[in-house]
């Protein structure tokens, strides 16, 4: 409720009253936040897990969230003393993080970070990582909390990373630097013999079986009779 005041003559009069959606009532707790600028009202319901935004005009609900099940709410098994809203910026000590999980894509995301906009993949080139240098391959546009990228064919070098930045291209933070696996002609011809060497044995196994299976099938069979 927000209640006007005239002191001198010891005199309340209501304002305004504010319901939960779901008329429910918060039995301790709680605070009640007027916008800047706007003006709305904001209320954190205290000892029932939710807070909800109201217009100033006319009451009309603009906003309802609970960060707990609503079938407890008065129960006390989630609280929040008190809540508010304001303009928040999330910076996170941690890096992003990113997961390959096949040759040609990776998920890249960064919890609690809130001004990214843009992933840029980069690749580095170089016989060892200590010297490699890396340069930009392609940008991707943040979809979401977890992003897809597919690496494309082309990219020289064996490794790569994905830097995070904001609508200013401002550099935010990367992710740990990631190995390709690549084949040479010597892996690929190596490769090629493991293959052909794997179909030989089979091959060569299933003739001795067969002879043997063969052999045994003759002496099973019965002499024959001489008159």
């Amino acid at each position: 409720m927000i209640l006007e005041l005239n002191v001198p003559s010891r005199q309340v009069a209501l304002r305004a009253a504010y319901y939960h959606p779901q008329e429910m009532k918060a039995v301790s707790q709680g605070n009640v936040q007027i916008l800047e600028g706007s003006g709305n009202v904001f209320v954190g319901w205290g000892h029932s897990a939710a807070y909800t935004e109201f217009d100033t005009n006319d009451g009309t609900v603009l906003c309802d969230v609970h960060f707990g099940a609503s079938a407890y709410f008065t129960f006390g098994q989630v609280v929040s003393y008190r809540a508010y809203k304001g303009t928040w910026v999330g910076r996170p000590l941690t890096s992003p993080a990113a997961k390959v999980l096949s040759d040609n894509n990776v998920y890249v995301s960064w919890n609690g970070a809130t001004e990214v906009v843009l992933w840029r993949l980069e690749a580095g080139d170089a016989r060892s990582l200590e010297l490699a240098t890396f340069e930009s391959v392609g940008q991707f546009e943040k979809q979401g909390f977890e992003t897809k990228i597919g690496i494309p064919e082309d990219v020289d070098g064996p490794y790569f990373r994905l830097v995070a930045l904001d609508w200013q291209d401002t550099v935010l933070g990367h992710t740990d630097i990631f190995e390709r696996k690549t084949k040479n002609g010597v892996e690929d011809f190596y490769i090629t013999c493991y293959w052909i060497l794997m179909a030989a044995s089979i091959s060569g196994v299933g003739f001795l079986i067969s002879q043997v299976l063969h052999q045994r099938r003759r002496e099973w069979l019965p002499a024959p009779n001489k008159y």
